[in-house]
């Protein structure tokens, strides 16, 4: 009985510890799938996070800049056959048609020609070289003089260049170009200021004439915008005066006592000249609302060359950090 009994309590004992540790085994289960509050930190271990990589820039659709300059001669198709060809190609009512490029002298060839055979030489080489046309690397958007010209009228002041040789060469190209497109102008008309400044070049839209009425429409401007320059030009080689260019280089050694041999082109109150072309005008107020466009150059005549007034340097290195010196300061 006493056995019995003994074996009763152990049996009991046993099913006692059985199921607590079931019941444990639950809970931890159930303790597992519910939520923890540390399960709000991220116990992984680190790793660095990536900046996104940065959005190129979308390119261009035009070159841009120096770009634009860059590229290559490529044979012209069709070509030019003979003179008449290139000549009807680029007709210009305005202005003489090239007949001929010169081709060396017997000094320099050692070839003797007659006049005849001069002329049929010179005017087949001009061919030649003009079956050759630029193709830059990028897009260049195709010249339109009539659409320069509408965008010009929009302005108070047009386009206004100002400098030496080189500005004079983008002015005599920019002329050229739309006198062939048959726009017509009139040369320092009498009632604009300096007109008679042998440095001052204003070219105005002539009036009256059918091309200029056209793009006046165009353009949405009134009449009296006609009455001022598309182009202007404005001879300054220097931009500054003898007295502020001898200031500036004897800054740098030169001597007070130097000889002013030079013939700088000067135009005297060139700023008030600009500033008076590029203010509006009362009645323009609603269509003549663009910017005047201003294009300055002073570079070829900043050189060593020029500035012969500055002393004499121990290597070219120095010579020209006081040329560029005295760019900065101008």
């Amino acid at each position: 009985m006493a056995r019995r009994t003994r074996l009763l309590a152990c049996g009991a004992l046993l099913s006692t510890l059985f199921l607590t540790l079931l019941l444990l085994r639950d809970a931890t289960s159930s303790f597992d799938q519910s939520h923890h509050p540390y399960d709000d930190f991220d116990t992984s271990p680190t790793h660095s996070v990536q900046a996104p990589l940065p959005v190129p820039a979308p390119t261009p659709e035009w070159c841009q800049y120096n770009d634009c300059l860059k590229g290559h001669w490529a044979a012209r198709t069709p070509p030019f056959r003979n003179l008449a060809d290139f000549q009807e190609a680029y007709k210009n009512t305005q202005e003489p048609i090239w007949s001929r490029a010169p081709i060396p002298s017997p000094s320099i060839s050692g070839v003797e020609v007659t006049d005849e055979e001069r002329k049929v030489l010179e005017e087949q080489r001009l061919v030649d070289l003009m079956n050759y046309v630029w193709v830059p690397s990028g897009k260049m958007k195709e010249w339109d003089p009539e659409e320069f010209v509408v965008q010009m009228l929009r302005t108070p002041g047009g386009l206004i260049l100002i400098g030496d040789s080189i500005s004079q060469q983008h002015s005599h190209a920019l002329g050229y170009s739309l006198r062939a497109a048959d726009i017509r102008f009139d040369h320092n008309p009498p009632h604009l200021p300096l007109y008679a400044h042998q440095g001052i070049h204003m070219h105005a839209l002539r009036q009256n004439d059918p091309t200029t009425l056209r793009l006046l429409a165009r353009a949405g401007v009134p009449e009296s915008r006609l009455l001022r320059p598309i182009i202007t030009m404005v001879e300054d080689h220097m931009l500054i005066h003898e007295q502020d260019i001898r200031k500036i280089t004897e800054g740098l050694g030169a001597s007070k006592e130097y000889y002013w041999y030079h013939d700088y082109k000067r135009v005297e109150g060139w700023e008030g000249f600009v500033e008076d072309a590029a203010r509006p005008r009362e009645g323009e107020e609603g269509t003549v609302t663009e910017d005047t466009v201003l294009v300055m150059n002073g570079g070829a005549h900043w050189s060593r060359h020029e500035l012969s007034m500055l002393p004499a340097g121990k290597s070219d290195e120095e010579e020209q950090s006081r040329v560029v010196a005295t760019y900065k300061q101008m």
